[in-house]
């Protein structure tokens, strides 16, 4: 595997701990590269779940729990942000990118699914 050098902030939302996929994957690829930083949000907790370990907040993904600079990186104005997943989340997450002030030439998004609500290609690099 080739050695990460940029920073990554891995931000991942999961309905539960058994829905979400590739998570020791994920972790251990974190683990490994010193570079690369997760973080986990779930909408419910199973018995077992355990905060910090499992996961790292309950609910939607919500950027403004994130620290500005050391979680999202909004200081460095090369910083790229890739979206994937439902079309209405994507949407979302893009909202609340450019409402902290990210330029949208930076921010990358890929449908999951077939069909939903169409996204200006201006706005967003698809």
């Amino acid at each position: 595997m080739a050695i990460v050098k940029r920073k990554v902030h891995f931000i991942h939302a999961a309905r539960s701990s058994n829905a979400r996929a590739f998570k020791e994957s994920i972790t251990k690829t974190a683990q490994d590269h010193p570079s690369i930083k997760t973080t986990f949000f779930l909408g419910n907790l199973e018995k077992d779940d355990r905060a910090g370990l499992d996961y790292n907040y309950v609910g939607h993904v919500n950027l403004e729990l994130l620290h500005p600079e050391l979680d999202l990186y909004l200081d460095n104005r090369q910083t790229e942000y890739y979206i994937c997943g439902p079309s209405l989340f994507m949407l979302a997450m893009r909202d609340s990118l450019l409402s902290l002030g990210v330029s949208a030439t930076r921010i990358k998004v890929e449908l999951f699914g077939t069909g939903g609500p169409e996204i200006d290609k201006t706005e967003a690099n698809l």
